[in-house]
């Protein structure tokens, strides 16, 4: 049984654990389901210089049937997994899910994360990136780190509003450019994958060639909702969560974003104002 990897890549969070319950929940797709779905073995091979992936394979935090033969003990020999290893660690955990042929295992990665570089590497791997208004990424990231009192995401790296916002532009120009229509790379809008799962969902196991009926879709959509507790990290809902920027973004950020990412907005299909 030889799996082909997907990857699901985010330029903000929201949304990206439950599009990795969506996916796991097709009999076809094998995913390590433990909150928040982020066993990264793979996105440790596939990005080296990760070291947040390596760090969290070495804590121990994972577990499925032989997982000291299987992963902790061939980490701490080589200490990154090989493609073998991947091939033995996900086929077990199929096993231990009842998934008796799946086709694909699947991963997220992280907002920076060399793409092109992967998919030059992996020949086989898929890429779903998943999309958002940068308005609404601004406004859930700034209400997160108030909510927290921490400084994370872009923040990090930002002194000033205009400071975030010039890094969020890069990251979508960057995407902008890599992109190219690869068939090995698809995009998912947040704001759709919310609104309408069902036919992202179909869109979605078409496009990795498995079972897109309306049946499996419900089951798989059905099942994700079921695992979610319905709300947003920080706004009453997911749906609560698309177009917040409307009514929550100061004018002076939403300037900030007209005047920087001026015709970026209309090339991936958002409204200016």
């Amino acid at each position: 049984m030889e799996l082909k990897p997907v990857l699901v890549h985010a330029l903000g969070r929201s949304g990206t654990t439950f599009l990795m319950r969506l996916l796991a929940s097709h009999p076809s797709i094998v995913a390590h389901e433990r909150y928040p779905l982020e066993f990264p073995p793979f996105r440790s091979l596939a990005f080296p210089s990760d070291t947040e992936a390596l760090r969290i394979l070495e804590a121990k935090r994972w577990r499925f049937d032989s997982d000291e033969e299987l992963l902790y003990r061939p980490l701490a020999e080589q200490r990154y997994p090989t493609e073998t290893g991947i091939q033995r660690i996900y086929a077990k955990i199929a096993e231990e899910q009842g998934k008796s042929s799946p086709r694909y295992f699947a991963e997220k990665c992280l907002p920076d994360a060399d793409i092109p570089g992967a998919m030059k590497r992996f020949p086989d791997l898929h890429v779903i990136t998943l999309l958002r208004d940068p308005r609404d990424i601004f406004v859930s990231a700034r209400a997160f780190n108030e909510k927290r009192g921490v400084k994370a995401f872009a923040e990090k790296f930002a002194e000033t509003d205009e400071d975030v916002v010039l890094y969020n532009r890069q990251r979508y120009v960057a995407l902008l450019r890599n992109y190219a229509g690869s068939p090995n790379r698809t995009i998912v809008k947040y704001e759709d994958l919310i609104t309408e799962s069902g036919e992202v969902l179909r869109r979605l196991f078409g496009w990795l060639d498995i079972d897109a009926s309306a049946e499996t879709s419900r089951h798989a959509l059905t099942r994700a909702r079921q695992l979610e507790d319905g709300r947003h990290i920080t706004s009453q809902s997911m749906a609560a969560s698309v177009g917040r920027w409307r009514t929550e973004m100061p004018e002076p950020v939403l300037e900030l974003h007209r005047r920087h990412f001026g015709d970026i907005l209309t090339d991936l299909g958002y409204p200016s104002a």
